[in-house]
């Protein structure tokens, strides 16, 4: 989403015919992607294209409608991961508008077919999975729903596997809901990790992650809109021999910058580390 200046709200300037391209565009590690921008009587277009992956926008300076298409295949955006993502988008902003004002909406739908590890190997590589994702928002309030369809390999030999569908819902950086089940396993044995809101009080609510086979112990935690408590708790590997602690109670910003000091413990074939 476009962010607000310094002098206000973010305002679209009229301005004659335009149309700009560049042929090589380059962020960070990311691939050199092509872009092209154009304008005509208000009627904003963008294009960016890079290795068989396209996304357009348009945005109606005189409606306010703006909407998002395209396809982005994941092999090129980071090695070893295969399948691609179709993403449709649309909504209302008018310009001028702040992006906290509930004339600011819209909806956007990822459609992920084929995610995985490419990988000649089967036990390295894993199954692929199409995943589902769902977002709408209306100024700064956001509900999000995510559904895995089939088995998706993370990597280093574990695998997630579907469950009840992840449903969040919030206002800005603030979660007020948040409910899933999700359970992956891998060589070092199985995880699963469960969210349940509170339905008597909006913004809270309870996780639990859950060790077993091979791997022993449970984390407990909450969570208050912006922020997560978790309870003192001690996990182990059974190979290697490994437990790591935490001593006692602590309380975390869900968005945070910088570094957050965990009172961590970790003890390893006779030595113990803090």
């Amino acid at each position: 989403m476009p962010s607000e200046g310094e002098d206000g709200p973010l305002s679209l300037p009229d301005l004659p015919a335009l149309e700009v391209t560049v042929w090589a565009l380059q962020y960070q590690d990311y691939p050199p992607f092509l872009a092209r921008l154009s304008q005509a009587a208000g009627r904003w277009r963008v294009h960016a294209g890079f290795r068989d992956s396209e996304l357009d926008g348009e945005y109606r300076k005189s409606s306010g409608r703006w909407r998002l298409t395209g396809t982005v295949r994941a092999a090129p955006l980071r090695q070893g991961v295969t399948g691609e993502a179709r993403i449709q988008g649309d909504g209302q902003w008018r310009s001028g508008t702040p992006f906290d004002s509930e004339r600011f909406q819209g909806e956007l739908t990822v459609l992920g077919q084929g995610l995985g590890l490419d990988s000649p190997d089967s036990d390295t590589g894993g199954p692929r999975g199409d995943l589902t994702v769902r977002a709408r928002w209306t100024g700064l309030d956001w509900r999000l729903r995510a559904a895995l369809d089939e088995p998706l390999a993370l990597g280093a030999g574990w695998v997630l596997t579907p469950g009840r569908e992840l449903t969040a819902e919030g206002r800005g950086t603030a979660l007020r809901r948040a409910d899933a089940d999700l359970v992956a396993r891998g060589p070092q044995g199985r995880a699963a990790l469960n969210l349940s809101s509170d339905a008597q009080r909006l913004g809270h609510g309870e996780g639990r992650l859950t060790l077993s086979e091979g791997l022993d112990g449970e984390v407990r935690f909450q969570w208050f809109e912006d922020r997560v408590a978790v309870a003192p708790f001690r996990v182990r590997m059974a190979d290697p021999a490994v437990t790591v602690r935490l001593r006692e109670p602590v309380t975390v910003p869900l968005a945070t910058e910088g570094e957050e000091a965990l009172p961590l413990e970790a003890a390893y074939q006779g030595a113990t580390l803090t």
